[in-house]
């Protein structure tokens, strides 16, 4: 197998090695030009042809009631023109809102959202009411909600489902969320067979120091590339390792805590491992402390088989990435 390679998705997670965050890191909101996918024409989701609506000012912050004054006659109503139901992580899905219905003739404003909202792994490429665009740089199931305004005020939300699926065979997500806009910097490492913690090139991570720059594309090889990303403004963290094709060898996977500036605020996180589009397993990490490593276990890529480790947490050997 090549040399494991690490890159750096846009707006990412504080830095092994900077203690003001990962250097070079660039924004989160990034948007990208190219066209859509085929398969995007809003043949699919929920309704019998693809389309989704609101239901006026019944619900979700819709309701207007004689109190304000509102003609609930004039509300608009939001109709989503849903994309395939299924999308693959890094590639845009899009969706259609031109359906939705303004009685006051006014023109309407629109207003979307992939749900659970992720602004660092999310990226939106267009907002526009009749040409919704977004990739998603994490796997699971989502929402894409609509809410529409004219001049007597907003739509209840118009939603459709969307399963975002793993780009490459082996993917490893680890994702973080704090109250505290202070980092807790959690570093994925993803080893061949049996390559020590921060051993280069057997141990990828953040920390590689053969990172060969930015990118937000799906693996191309049988390399392993852990990305790492935050929303700075707020407090979702996530790593992700990718492999497109994984070799005979053990893939072992790493948790290490290098930094925790949060103080006593809690932090949740979660560990999901994925092989050939299939969930394999989701794990809470142990309690740890700044710069300890949690063992997290072992996946064969032959067999489909994932070992969870027995080691405790440890100390790791080296107090940062360099």
């Amino acid at each position: 197998m090549s040399p494991s390679r690490i890159l750096l998705f846009g707006g990412l997670l504080a830095a092994c090695a900077d203690p003001a965050g990962k250097a070079g890191s660039p924004s989160a909101d990034t948007t990208d030009d190219s066209g859509r996918p085929d398969g995007t024409d809003g043949d699919s989701g929920t309704g019998g042809d693809g389309d989704t609506g609101g239901d006026g000012g019944d619900s979700d912050g819709g309701d207007t009631g004689d109190d304000t004054g509102v003609d609930p006659a004039l509300l608009p109503t939001a109709v989503i023109a849903c994309g395939p139901a299924e999308a693959t992580t890094f590639t845009e899905w899009t969706a259609d809102g031109s359906g939705s219905i303004d009685p006051t003739g006014t023109g309407l404003q629109a207003r979307w959202r992939l749900l659970p909202e992720n602004r660092a792994a999310h990226r939106e490429v267009s907002d526009a009411l009749d040409d919704y665009t977004v990739r998603s740089l994490l796997s699971g199931d989502h929402e894409v909600e609509l809410v529409v305004t004219n001049t007597a005020g907003d739509s209840a939300p118009a939603r459709c489902p969307v399963r975002f699926v793993p780009s490459d065979a082996l993917v490893v997500e680890l994702l973080a969320e704090t109250e505290s806009t202070d980092p807790i910097d959690w570093d994925l490492h993803l080893a061949h067979g049996d390559a020590a913690l921060f051993e280069t090139p057997g141990d990828a991570s953040w920390c590689n120091s053969s990172a060969p720059g930015p990118d937000e594309t799906p693996d191309t090889d049988d390399d392993i590339k852990v990305g790492s990303t935050q929303d700075r403004t707020g407090a979702i963290q996530f790593e992700l390792a990718q492999v497109a094709a994984p070799g005979p060898e053990p893939h072992v996977v790493r948790v290490h805590l290098y930094r925790d500036d949060t103080g006593d605020t809690p932090a949740t996180a979660e560990l999901r491992l994925w092989h050939d589009g299939a969930l394999i397993t989701t794990l809470a990490p142990p309690a740890l402390e700044a710069r300890e490593v949690w063992e997290v276990g072992t996946f064969d890529p032959v067999t489909a088989t994932w070992t969870p480790s027995t080691a405790p947490v440890a100390a790791a050997t080296r107090s940062n990435c360099y």
